[in-house]
């Protein structure tokens, strides 16, 4: 009986891009959403609770309408290779969840609560970065090694500084991951056909 492991076949170009749309999508609304809490904790640390609420709301509202805009665009992707390359994506996610869920409350507990934000921001830029390097999207592993320098930027200005730590992550790292989302519809809205009843000039 043979129990060595068959080869994988190679996943198609046509499998990434498709996983490509779909990660600039539905990743597009998660990241515009943890722009819009980071944006609200750093306003509201730097003294300015009611504008964070007013600058995370817009956010959020953005966030919903580049949603909406590419609706149809990133269908859950079929083929050779697809289910596979979801699974590692899915792991991923759960465990970027897991740990920024942990995060907060394990700091907290040893004393340091003013780093659970820069501890959340580093596991949202890992699972970009890992992301990008699944379905080979440049775009997202930039993105992904952006953020954690910004992050990282952030920490060692404001080392120490207790809420100012706060409000440096969250207003830098947030203004660049709503940036990151809303380029993404975009790029993603423009890929849309024109309708064939659309008259032309």
């Amino acid at each position: 009986m043979n129990f060595q492991r068959q080869p994988e076949e190679p996943i198609p170009a046509e499998t990434y891009h498709a996983w490509q749309r779909r990660v600039r999508r539905i990743g597009g609304a998660c990241q515009g959403l943890f722009a819009a809490w980071w944006l609200a904790q750093g306003l509201t640390a730097a003294g300015g609770a009611l504008v964070g609420v007013v600058v995370a709301g817009a956010a959020a509202v953005l966030t919903a309408a580049g949603v909406l805009a590419t609706r149809g665009l990133a269908p859950r992707p079929r083929g050779p290779g697809a289910a596979r390359l979801e699974r590692s994506i899915t792991i991923a996610t759960v465990a970027q969840i897991a740990v920024s869920s942990a995060a907060p409350a394990a700091l907290a507990r040893v004393g340091h609560p003013q780093a659970a934000l820069p501890a959340v921001v580093l596991t949202v830029a890992g699972l970009l970065f890992f992301l990008g390097a699944c379905t080979r999207f440049r775009p997202l592993l930039a993105a992904g090694l952006a953020l954690a320098a910004t992050d990282l930027a952030a920490v060692a200005v404001c080392a120490g500084r207790g809420q100012g730590l706060v409000a440096w992550v969250g207003l830098s790292c947030g203004s660049l991951q709503l940036g990151v989302a809303l380029d993404g519809f975009h790029r993603l809205a423009a890929q849309r056909a024109p309708s064939p009843t659309a008259r032309t000039p």
